[in-house]
């Protein structure tokens, strides 16, 4: 009989183990729930978006697309605001930081598993990306250093020729954006940033290190531009089908600011990740609603608007590392 009681205290082991769980986890306190929810949300995103970068590096692609990495970000914004509604959480208002944490991770995993081999001639500041194969090796391009200079941010945006940033569906929540009939829309505006000072501004490009050190290579940034729609974006508020359009020149102050920190590496030759990006200076007079009578009443606040200015510029400064390759920038890897 011995060995059936061991074995019945076997079978029971697993049991207590499973009701002792469910047990710990009925009891867990709201602000524990809380920081669960958002480490999820953090885990999430991460898987996300790398998901995003293994796709674009099994096509050969310099980048993940922006329209999916905005999709990653979405989700993110969606699943704190969630965690944060119930106003249990220990600590509020942390999505910045905690973004910033999740995207230097991705940044470091992109980093750490290129396609290419890297060698650094110690003679000159240029760095040579060799593409390796079992037949050939070619040599793609001597990287030259980064001075660093605020320009290089505004040149990592990929402006077109007329200014212009293609703006990044959201279709999750309300309002959601670029988003007709649950469908994402690309190009969608697009949105015109114009850099170019006039009597009067502020300074468009500002660029100042943040840590002083010798090897300096985290930069605060800031960029001032006027800012509009060149055709209104589609909205969805609680159903209703509106259109937004956005023009900095409407209010007192023109210039809608955006503040950043970008990383660059010891020797200049790599910049990148670039921190979460911060917009300031808008008026309401920036934006209105057009359509039927829920649009005309209805003002999602400035802090939407600003999200969707965020999104815009984020999108286009969501890399790991680019490098100066002549007139270019281009992908570099680690």
């Amino acid at each position: 009989m011995k060995p059936m009681r061991r074995l019945g205290q076997a079978m029971a082991l697993p049991i207590v183990l499973a009701v002792s769980a469910g047990i710990l986890h009925a009891s867990a306190t709201p602000a524990q729930k809380c920081a669960v929810a958002k480490n999820k949300a953090a885990a999430k995103k991460v898987l996300g978006k790398l998901k995003c970068w293994q796709k674009a590096i099994a096509a050969g692609l310099p980048a993940a697309d922006s329209s999916c990495l905005s999709a990653a970000e979405a989700k993110f914004h969606d699943a704190i605001t969630k965690a944060e509604f119930s106003g249990s959480c220990a600590v509020t208002g942390d999505e910045t930081s905690i973004e910033d944490a999740v995207n230097a991770c991705v940044a470091s995993i992109v980093s750490l598993t290129p396609a290419t081999t890297t060698t650094t001639s110690a003679a000159s500041s240029t760095t040579t990306m060799t593409a390796t194969s079992t037949t050939t090796t070619t040599t793609a391009c001597a990287y030259t250093a980064f001075t660093p200079v605020a320009q290089d941010a505004v040149d990592a945006l990929g402006l077109d020729a007329a200014g212009d940033l293609n703006v990044p569906a959201s279709c999750s929540g309300s309002p959601t954006v670029c988003c007709p009939g649950g469908t994402p829309l690309s190009p969608c505006g697009p949105l015109q940033f114009d850099f170019v000072a006039q009597p009067g501004d502020a300074p468009t490009e500002v660029i100042s290190s943040a840590d002083g050190c010798t090897c300096s290579n985290r930069y605060n940034v800031t960029l001032r531009a006027r800012v509009k729609t060149i055709s209104d974006l589609p909205v969805n508020v609680f159903g209703t089908d509106c259109n937004l359009h956005i023009d900095s020149t409407a209010g007192s102050n023109q210039q809608v600011q955006f503040d950043f920190q970008v990383m660059f590496s010891c020797d200049h030759i790599r910049m990148g990740p670039v921190g979460t990006v911060a917009v300031s200076g808008t008026e309401a007079a920036d934006f209105s609603l057009s359509g039927g009578v829920g649009c005309q009443g209805f003002n999602p606040g400035t802090s939407f608007y600003n999200s969707v200015l965020q999104e815009t510029i984020s999108q286009n400064l969501s890399f790991a590392a680019l490098c100066r390759c002549g007139s270019d920038l281009v992908s570099c890897g680690p």
